[in-house]
């Protein structure tokens, strides 16, 4: 049976569920998530970061696929099965048009994760705490972004159905995999039973490789290049968020509202 590309924005419930139930209060540890974001987080938190995120499953293993899955041409060959038999919408219109609507609700689910992350009582706290953190992870996505369009450009190859020569990697495996990676570290920061928690991953990354899968079987993009998308953007994510989120010292990101208005800037922690 074919999957319909429709309303596939019924996966933001559990989340958005989530937003009504967390969003104050403090993470399991005591803290608040964005409050202790840091531009200066000190050479030892960015190498523990560096080494667990180039030795995450989620980044060697896509890593090391599109690397094999380029031997003996099974990159075009399975991308060719794939344009011709559409298995899982019947159409290649279809399975581009999915592979963008489920990359909607990524986008959608790291947002509402974000909000649903506690983040203190005090209104200014918790919006002080929200946008220092949304910075973070927010710089994050948007350095991969630069990453895939450089890459793009310096690759030059030309997509399966020869529409241009912007394959290599797949822009929205890439986001899909940064906005995967974020919410999940946006809910283990909750405190959340470990099976509501482990289903929630389970729900992100299920629908991540929807988006990867899609890209494939609507002919925008190879095997290697959605591969190569997630294992890059499972980096980035994690190094960024780790490495900036956690407790540190130096100018911090500053933004929040206060009684005289709305204020943005660098405040300075020690």
């Amino acid at each position: 049976m074919k999957v319909r590309a429709a309303l596939p924005q019924v996966l933001l419930v559990p989340v958005a569920f989530l937003v009504c139930l967390q969003g104050c209060g403090t993470m399991p540890d005591g803290g608040r998530w964005g409050a202790d974001a840091t531009w200066r987080p000190g050479w030892d938190r960015a190498r523990a970061s560096f080494m667990n995120a180039a030795t995450s499953p989620l980044v060697v293993v896509p890593a090391a696929a599109a690397i094999l899955v380029r031997i003996d041409h099974a990159d075009e060959r399975i991308s060719d099965w794939a344009v011709r038999h559409t298995p899982t919408t019947g159409s290649t219109r279809r399975a581009e048009r999915l592979s963008s609507d489920l990359r909607r609700v990524m986008l959608y689910s790291f947002y509402l994760s974000a909000l649903a992350t506690p983040s203190g009582d005090d209104p200014e706290d918790w919006c002080l705490a929200k946008a220092q953190g949304l910075m973070v992870q927010g710089s994050a996505a948007a350095l991969n972004n630069e990453l895939v369009f450089a890459l793009k450009e310096a690759t030059d190859r030309e997509r399966p159905n020869k529409l241009d020569r912007q394959s290599f990697p797949s822009g929205h495996a890439s986001n899909s995999a940064m906005f995967a990676t974020l919410a999940s570290r946006n809910v283990h920061a909750m405190d959340l039973p470990s099976p509501v928690a482990t289903s929630l991953d389970i729900a992100l990354y299920t629908t991540m490789a929807g988006v990867a899968w899609e890209r494939v079987e609507s002919g925008y993009h190879y095997p290697s290049d959605v591969l190569a998308g997630i294992a890059m953007a499972s980096f980035v994510g994690r190094f960024i968020n780790d490495t900036f989120m956690g407790n540190g010292s130096g100018p911090m990101p500053a933004a929040g509202c206060t009684p005289d208005g709305y204020f943005v800037g660098v405040s300075w922690r020690f």
